[in-house]
């Protein structure tokens, strides 16, 4: 155990050593936006202790690739630098950062927030986006190249969801609610996940709205040649579910006659939640509710048979002596 406890701490050390080792690096800032935000601001910053920095160029991406860049900017100690973009085959966008009226580049420093990504994010609700820089190329104020390193950044656009599931217990041919409740900051419209039971002992009979959901309908068909059931939440008076955390509608299983003892996961696949005028959040979170199945069935024996001479069986034990007077069997004497 210690060997291997050493030799992840040399690794560890050995990446913190390369990290130190470059010329400069280059870090994208973590934000948050309100949703259906026009311009969206990312901050780039530059490391460069040992010296300066003529440019830099990078590619971007967005994962996953709901928003695009849409303009570039230089800032704070940059800001005599010039900065330009294009559009790569592949999605992402290769920017350009360069000393285009200061002959002495970037001077040496740490932590300088140099560039401002703009990205357009006037359809997205709500999103958890991971902002990589690939391909980095850095040079000094004299063209020669420099090491270099990147690390990515998260996006946070609106609020986020999560759901989850309860848990409860029932035997074969019976009845059990599983309550789905959900945490939002932002008001709900419309609720729709696909569930999926593992083992496949459960049959989903009928939803029900909660105390959060009323004015809401809700309803369930299957989907997936019937291993699955998809529930659905609307509101036919377009009443919102306001911000809250608790329980927006209660399923009831029937436990199969066939399944054995066991705990069943219920998953939440294909989850799509949206506001009142439909854009979608971004589900953090969706965490399986599970039903305990006890005692479960239990096989009866099959296929007994009673071997000749064996139909019954008599079991002889010899009387204590401290009960010879109870004992029938005929005396030796």
């Amino acid at each position: 155990m210690f060997k291997k406890l050493n030799k992840a701490f040399l690794f560890v050390v050995f990446a913190l050593s390369l990290i130190k080792a470059q010329d400069v690096s280059i870090a994208v800032g973590d934000t948050a936006f309100a949703g259906y935000t026009n311009d969206i601001v990312v901050p780039i910053a530059i490391s460069n202790p040992n010296g300066n920095v003529g440019g830099v160029q990078f590619d971007v991406s967005v994962s996953p690739a709901m928003v695009m860049l849409s303009g570039v900017s230089t800032i704070g100690v940059a800001s005599e630098f010039s900065a330009d973009y294009n559009m790569l085959s592949d999605g992402s966008s290769r920017v350009v950062f360069y000393n285009a009226g200061d002959p002495n580049g970037l001077s040496a420093g740490t932590d300088l927030r140099v560039i401002n990504l703009h990205f357009g994010g006037a359809d997205v609700l709500s999103a958890v986006l991971e902002i990589k820089l690939n391909n980095v190329v850095a040079s000094d104020a004299s063209g020669n190249l420099l090491t270099s390193v990147s690390f990515a950044g998260d996006l946070t656009i609106g609020d986020v969801v999560y759901l989850s599931g309860s848990t409860a217990t029932a035997d074969v041919e019976e009845t059990v609610d599983i309550e789905f409740s959900v945490v939002n900051t932002g008001s709900i419209g419309g609720i729709q996940f696909d569930i999926k039971d593992s083992p496949n002992y459960l049959n989903l009979v009928s939803v029900a709205t909660t105390d959060r959901t009323a004015g809401f309908s809700a309803d369930f068909n299957d989907v997936n040649e019937g291993s699955n059931s998809r529930i659905i939440m609307y509101s036919p008076d377009n009443v919102n579910l306001e911000p809250g955390n608790g329980p927006v509608v209660t399923a009831t299983f029937e436990v199969i006659n066939t399944a054995y003892a066991d705990s069943v996961s219920l998953f939440m696949e294909n989850v799509m939640v949206t506001d009142g005028i439909g854009g979608t959040y971004w589900i953090a979170s969706a965490d399986s509710g599970t039903v305990i199945v006890y005692p479960g069935y239990i096989e009866e024996p099959s296929n007994l048979q009673a071997l000749d001479g064996q139909d019954a069986c008599l079991l002889y034990t010899s009387p204590s002596p401290r009960d010879a007077t109870l004992s029938r069997m005929p005396s030796s004497a």
